[in-house]
């Protein structure tokens, strides 16, 4: 049995943490293009009324943003794109949540294995329980890689919209 060097454990650490925030990057990018579209629906008559205020609340954020591309108006001809954006963000809502809200404690065998392991606590339904779930690299990788390209999609549906509305300049 061999013992892992420890600046080998702390590069693990380190590569753990950068995912982790590229996580919590790209699902920023997708909850403020949620918000966008709210905003950029209150310029337009047919959704007058129907946005107050912006939800703080991504869940209560997501059921805005469909109640306006259920509406026949501007994002009507984008809600099927909108709506595949927000069914892949809502996919990893809980591995974010636990990510950006977690408790980290780092885990690694003599033999070389490693593990960030995340615990929270939050509420569930009428009782309280604590989230844990260990992710190896390879895992905080996939995720990363999931949702860079929900982000991505994200973006472009962003430029079409503001393209459309005359908000991209020559």
């Amino acid at each position: 049995m061999s013992e892992v060097p420890a600046e080998h454990i702390l590069a693990a650490i380190e590569e753990g943490q950068r995912m982790r925030g590229w996580i919590a990057n790209s699902y920023a990018q997708v909850e403020y293009l949620l918000g966008d579209i709210l905003m950029k629906s209150r310029g337009l008559v047919e959704y007058q009324g129907m946005v107050d205020r912006l939800p703080h609340r991504v869940d209560k954020r997501v059921s805005k943003v469909r109640e306006i591309i259920a509406v026949d108006g501007f994002f009507s001809k984008h809600s099927d794109e909108i709506e595949a954006v927000i069914s892949a963000f809502e996919a990893h809502h809980e591995t974010r949540n636990l990510l950006a809200h977690g408790f980290c404690t780092a885990y690694h065998t003599p033999e070389g294995d490693f593990g960030l392991e995340f615990r929270k606590w939050h509420r569930a339904g009428d009782w309280d329980a604590e989230m844990k779930r260990t992710f190896r690299l390879i895992g905080l990788e996939y995720e990363k890689k999931q949702l860079v390209e929900v982000s991505k999609r994200a973006l472009k549906l962003s430029f079409v919209i503001h393209d459309e509305l005359g908000l991209v300049g020559p």
